[in-house]
């Protein structure tokens, strides 16, 4: 249910899934639930936050600000993943 929130979960998900024999009436209900909240948090954030000035004149910088924080959390992964490997 978590991985239409995180973007490189959501585009290995169905590839796990399969390798971890899930089945498919559980992924199939899990993508479901996922897209549904995905969609409905969503779209009542678009609506609310459409209404505050500063967002609508700051768009272009939240947005990349947003980017860069998913970036760094991904590098702060891959670093700590391979510090992990060599430590072990």
């Amino acid at each position: 249910m978590v991985s239409p929130f995180i973007a490189m979960v959501r585009t290995f998900a169905p590839l796990l899934a399969g390798v971890s024999h899930m089945s498919y009436r559980q992924y199939l209900f899990s993508s479901t639930i996922g897209a549904i909240l995905w969609i409905g948090i969503l779209v009542s954030a678009g609506y609310f936050f459409s209404s505050i000035s500063f967002v609508q004149e700051h768009m272009a910088s939240i947005v990349l600000s947003g980017l860069a924080i998913g970036i760094g959390f991904v590098i702060y992964g891959f670093i700590r993943s391979k510090k992990l490997r060599i430590t072990r």
